[in-house]
């Protein structure tokens, strides 16, 4: 097959496999099949849709014939080609980023991803549960909208979250908040030191005395059940909803330690190395550094890791920025991030428009709603919803004519990073 096969300065299109989570959407609601144009099995829920070369779940390109060739064998046959020299180099012969389309209907688990060095770590100490010695950085996109918890509270609310819930006080260590927020989190001058002694001690905690743990969730529970229905908070309705799922798990108290924010359309966050997480609901575009390594912490019943968790974790309390906040009707949309591995642009067109675009790196491109039509070295080739696209580094320029109402996300690799 390799001397029938030839990389030429075109597009190829991508085949991509799904990932079928409990989390995902189902029947009407699942966004996945209705991006590819086929009718979702019932009961069956789609949660990702993966984009690249991941070993876990490569795309495949099409070829000439209609024949399929698994992406990362591509490209480890023909790095220069599609990479490019630098790329290729600087990422060992690998795509660097991997794209996703994500669709929850549920939580998704309290989590973090490790910086190079703990990956590496990580990897090595257990590769069965990080299977990727890499970093994960990744952005998240609004399709439509997205609740997510990301990163910890500043210490004056994490102060009221303690002090509001008899339960939490007496789960750290008796019912005085006064006596718990003087022990504790005064040790330090620093907001982030003391923020993290209080949330180390209830993490270790969990897993020393899981009956205490018990005990706390049901009291918290019993403590909001007592109010009137119309005068809960957003994130005590939020706890209510989270325990009938998973019951006694540390993590429901993350819906108070935690920043709830809701993404609009177009808005983006980036989550950089170590923040905590967990989105809770929406559909989204997500981009990350190629891997697929997760520490999880609580929300799940899958492979729990919190002495890990801890090491890697951020106690940066600075709220996380939106990216492009209020700005879902521009017609394009760059989202800056310090990632060397990807960047992200956004076309958004109400009536037919035609983009040319310097291709520099290799770069994928989403079609999410409409159609395009792609013009390489004078060759026209139409593309529809749902269809992803490989541009590889020999194609130099691209002409794209975007039908009415059409959305398109494009991937590439940042130059001089």
């Amino acid at each position: 097959m390799q001397n029938e096969l030839k990389i030429e300065a075109k597009a190829y299109l991508l085949k991509n496999k799904i990932q079928n989570y409990e989390w995902g959407t189902r029947g009407e609601d699942a966004v996945i099949p209705k991006l590819l144009g086929f009718e979702a099995e019932k009961d069956k829920p789609y949660a990702e849709l993966w984009i690249g070369s991941h070993p876990k779940a490569p795309s495949s390109v099409v070829i000439s014939g209609g024949k399929e060739v698994s992406l990362n064998e591509l490209i480890e046959r023909y790095p220069e080609e599609i990479l490019g020299r630098d790329v290729s180099v600087k990422f060992e012969g690998r795509l660097p980023f991997l794209l996703k389309v994500l669709s929850a209907s549920e939580a998704l688990s309290i989590q973090a991803h490790p910086d190079k060095i703990n990956a590496g770590i990580l990897h090595l100490k257990d590769p069965g549960n990080y299977p990727d010695s890499n970093h994960k950085p990744e952005i998240a996109i609004a399709l439509d909208s997205l609740k997510a918890l990301v990163g910890l509270k500043p210490l004056s609310e994490f102060i009221l979250a303690v002090k509001s819930y008899m339960g939490l006080r007496e789960f750290l260590g008796g019912g005085n908040s006064n006596e718990i927020l003087s022990s504790h989190l005064f040790l330090s001058s620093e907001e982030s030191i003391s923020v993290r002694k209080l949330y180390e001690e209830m993490m270790k905690k969990s897993v020393l005395h899981p009956q205490e743990l018990q005990g706390a969730v049901e009291r918290v529970k019993g403590e909001i059940l007592k109010k009137e229905k119309g005068q809960r908070s957003e994130e005590e309705n939020l706890f209510l909803q989270l325990e009938k799922q998973y019951g006694s798990d540390v993590g429901l108290f993350s819906v108070f330690l935690f920043n709830l924010i809701e993404l609009k359309e177009g808005e983006g966050i980036f989550l950089n190395a170590g923040i905590p997480h967990a989105y809770l609901k929406g559909n989204i575009i997500e981009c990350m550094a190629n891997s697929d390594n997760v520490v999880r912490a609580g929300l799940t019943q899958k492979f729990k890791d919190i002495d890990s968790l801890l090491k890697i974790l951020s106690f940066d309390l600075t709220p996380v920025e939106i990216i492009n906040r209020s700005s879902s009707e521009k017609e394009e949309l760059t989202y800056e991030v310090p990632a060397s591995e990807f960047r992200i642009t956004r076309w958004k067109f109400s009536e037919r428009s035609t983009r040319t675009v310097d291709n520099y790196s290799v770069s994928i491109l989403l079609i999410i709603e409409g159609n395009i039509s792609l013009e390489i070295n004078g060759a026209d080739k139409l593309f529809k919803q749902g269809d992803s696209i490989l541009i590889p580094w020999l194609v130099k320029e691209l002409k794209i004519t975007f039908s009415s109402n059409c959305q398109v996300f494009r991937v590439s690799i940042p130059q001089n990073r």
